[in-house]
């Protein structure tokens, strides 16, 4: 069901940690040409609710949104000469889709499904997997966020079943095999950060609620100890050498956070707002969402890259002419009431999906982001 919601936009010490720490900073950044920002914030009653948008260098790519009803029937890739995994959906879910390798199968890049388990893919242009040796039931990297979420109802199983699963990191038609670090969320809170280092697998507890891009996520959390000074509260006045000097405005407490659109500057900048933003009612969590979510709008043609990215899902035409990164879609999620919000970057309304009314219906879909808000999308999303 689609209702249609409109959501208004709303120096550290340390400092030869801090310069260290800038520097490899501004090095790895060059590198990212397709970011994205979660995070997730809680409201006065604990009640958890994530939101994330998706950066991209040539503007909105095929993306979909899919729904697989419980009893889905999945089939893994694997490679020539091992048997792939055969899974069934044990709960429903609706996800944003895109083609994701070369047999043309739907990658999940973010969704949530019936137990409000929510799955968020960032790039990650450093993630290294290794391939698994063995030769039945494998699961191929580009399924992972449609596996957890049909079979996992809490972060607790899904990084149980993850260490144990065989995975084979195929070619995707990015150009490398599984450039992503995935965030996962439960209704409890809980959240972990599942990314691939050196060919090795590592699973983060999130205590932050928060994933950006590279470099890899404990670099981020450390990072964060060179921004101890800042708060909420803003010094206004102060005495100088003797003289009495005054703020003339309210905000200035932000004069230290990073306002760059760098995964490091994002990052800490996440953590700020969700840390010290007012705990909202349940009735008005989701806007109040948007509004932290607009501080991560990106405008096309504010950020240009003159070289190719590590991190890019640009074409290379693009690329040669310095592409432009900018916000293609954000979403919202209520991991309570299992309600998930897409606004796509040619509207400023998002859309609204009641997963609970959705997943009566016995047959799937798969709508494109452009179409959504369609006559004929609507009414085949309601059954009419």
């Amino acid at each position: 069901m689609i209702n249609r919601n409109i959501i208004f936009a709303m120096l550290p010490t340390k400092q030869k940690l801090f310069m260290t720490l800038l520097l490899i900073t501004t090095i790895v950044n060059l590198n990212n040409a397709n970011a994205c920002t979660t995070l997730t914030i809680k409201d006065n009653q604990g009640n958890i609710y994530q939101g994330r948008t998706m950066e991209f260098g040539d503007g909105l790519p095929k993306v979909y949104l899919n729904y697989y009803p419980k009893g889905s029937k999945f089939k893994a890739n694997a490679p020539v000469g091992s048997s792939p995994l055969n899974y069934d959906a044990k709960y429903a879910f609706i996800a944003a889709t895109g083609i994701a390798d070369k047999s043309n199968q739907l990658l999940v890049a973010d969704g949530i499904n019936t137990q409000g388990l929510t799955v968020a893919l960032n790039m990650f242009g450093q993630s290294k997997g290794s391939s698994t040796t063995a030769r039945t039931d494998i699961l191929d990297a580009d399924s992972l966020g449609k596996w957890i979420l049909s079979q996992f109802a809490t972060t607790k199983e899904a990084a149980k079943a993850i260490s144990q699963q065989p995975i084979w990191f195929e070619p995707t038609v990015f150009g490398k095999p599984f450039p992503f670090h995935i965030a996962v969320f439960d209704r409890s809170g809980s959240g972990i950060v599942l990314e691939f280092i050196e060919g090795k697998l590592t699973i983060s507890d999130n205590p932050v609620g928060v994933m950006t891009n590279g470099p890899y996520f404990k670099w981020h959390l450390t990072n964060l100890n060179n921004y101890t000074t800042l708060s909420n509260i803003g010094n206004s006045t102060s005495i100088w050498n003797g003289y009495h000097i005054a703020f003339v405005d309210i905000g200035g407490n932000t004069l230290g956070l990073p306002s760059d659109d760098s995964s490091s500057g994002r990052f800490v900048r996440a953590v700020f707002y969700t840390n010290y933003a007012v705990k909202p009612d349940q009735s008005n969590a989701t806007a109040v969402l948007g509004k932290i979510m607009n501080k991560f709008d990106r405008v096309n043609g504010v950020t240009r890259t003159n070289g190719k990215s590590s991190e890019s899902l640009s074409s290379r035409d693009t690329i040669n002419k310095s592409p432009s990164e900018w916000t293609i879609f954000t979403t919202l999620r209520d991991l309570n009431n299992n309600i998930y919000y897409i606004r796509t970057e040619n509207s400023i309304n998002y859309s609204k999906f009641d997963l609970n009314l959705i997943a009566q219906k016995s047959q799937p879909f798969s709508i494109p982001f452009n179409d959504l808000d369609k006559p004929e999308s609507i009414k085949l999303i309601n059954n009419d």
